[in-house]
């Protein structure tokens, strides 16, 4: 099961109580951390750091495919 298909399996589950629908929003948030996604830019960050989707800068030199603020896996292909 991918990401996407585990986000449509848990967007059909109905839950009732707050504690219940937290969990719910938590994991469909963390598969979507998972799904890759080009960084907003390279142009107005220092050298070796890039601007994650989150808005922050993220330091290449400590990644690991991953934005050190926010966890959202980053897509470094070249294809648009």
């Amino acid at each position: 099961m991918t990401e996407i298909e585990a986000i449509i399996v848990l967007n059909m589950i109905e839950t009732h109580g707050a504690l219940p629908t937290m969990a719910k929003d938590k994991s469909i948030e963390a598969l979507e951390k998972q799904i890759p996604k080009k960084p907003i830019s390279y142009d107005d960050c220092e050298q070796f750091v890039i601007r994650c989707t989150c808005g922050k800068c993220t330091d290449t030199r400590f990644f690991h495919g991953y934005c050190t603020w926010c966890g959202q896996k980053l897509d470094w292909s070249d294809e648009e």
